[in-house]
């Protein structure tokens, strides 16, 4: 790992352990500190090694797999009247619900 790694997985140490110690939501704890919840709870799973690390494969295109675990129940769902629907099967903010139907 080179320095700026080493400081970044320092920092998002930290954030975890003061999360864990704050007894508040991820998003909560998130929200207070001007973090993205997104990139925090990526940092949360990977620290608690609920993730398998990717290790990018050198291909021409520069794209690595991303394996999605499966879900069977949405967490948030959108319908329109029309029938087109949009499920969410991870917690999501606002914001990004605000931005994508505006």
């Amino acid at each position: 790992m080179d320095t700026k790694r080493n400081d970044l997985h320092a920092e998002m140490y930290a954030h975890y352990s003061n999360w864990k110690a704050s007894g508040q939501s991820q998003i909560g704890y998130c929200k207070s500190k001007g973090l993205s919840f997104f990139k925090f709870n990526y940092w949360v799973r990977k620290l608690r090694g609920d993730t398998k690390p990717v290790s990018p494969s050198p291909s021409a295109s520069g794209f690595v797999t991303v394996e999605i675990a499966p879900s069977d129940i949405p967490v948030f769902e959108i319908s329109h009247k029309n029938g087109h629907r949009i499920s969410f099967y991870r917690s999501i903010e606002v914001k990004f619900i605000k931005e994508l139907l505006s």
